[in-house]
């Protein structure tokens, strides 16, 4: 969308429900998924009523306190189904009015692990000072202030003082 990000996600939300409609008459579409709710949550459910077609919105979590949870929240209670990936996200969206039945959650997946080289394992143990015979626990993600970087290392430090030779590895960027 060719306008500033202050005013993408209201812009989308008046300028989209056309132009999915259109496009799921004229692709012949049996359904409407939505992965960004904010950006197209509404107009993906009004798309869906214009055009007969159910409506899926896909949800990692609720985080909104402004106008976008509103819209979101009048999205949700008016999907035909909502998808999570976790049974917190569950109990977000269900504090949000949606009725448990029409909730469903998915786990995330992942891919079968990758073999990897012995020497390779070494050399990155070396190189972060983990010991041959520790435990590592790894998180992925941004180090952003929602996934709560820092209380994890809380959490961690108090778990490790009963663990021996267990480190904690943080793999992402971000202010924290």
């Amino acid at each position: 969308i060719p306008f500033g990000r202050g005013l993408r996600w209201p812009l989308a939300n008046v300028v989209f429900a056309p132009l999915i409609a259109t496009c799921v008459r004229a692709h012949e579409r049996d359904l409407i998924v939505s992965h960004r709710l904010r950006y197209t949550g509404v107009p993906e459910i009004l798309a869906g009523r214009w055009t007969g077609r159910p409506v899926v919105l896909h949800v990692h979590h609720m985080e909104a306190r402004n106008l976008g949870l509103l819209l979101e929240r009048w999205a949700l209670r008016r999907a035909d189904r909502v998808v999570v990936d976790s049974r917190f996200v569950r109990k977000q969206v269900e504090a949000e009015g949606v009725a448990p039945e029409r909730v469903q959650v998915v786990p995330c997946g992942a891919s079968p692990p990758v073999p990897v080289d012995a020497a390779h394992i070494a050399e990155v143990r070396r190189a972060l000072g983990i010991l041959p015979a520790g435990l590592i626990v790894l998180s992925l993600g941004p180090m952003i202030r929602r996934k709560d970087p820092l209380g994890l290392v809380r959490i961690f430090a108090a778990a490790a003082r009963d663990l021996k030779d267990t480190y904690l590895v943080w793999a992402g960027e971000g202010p924290y």
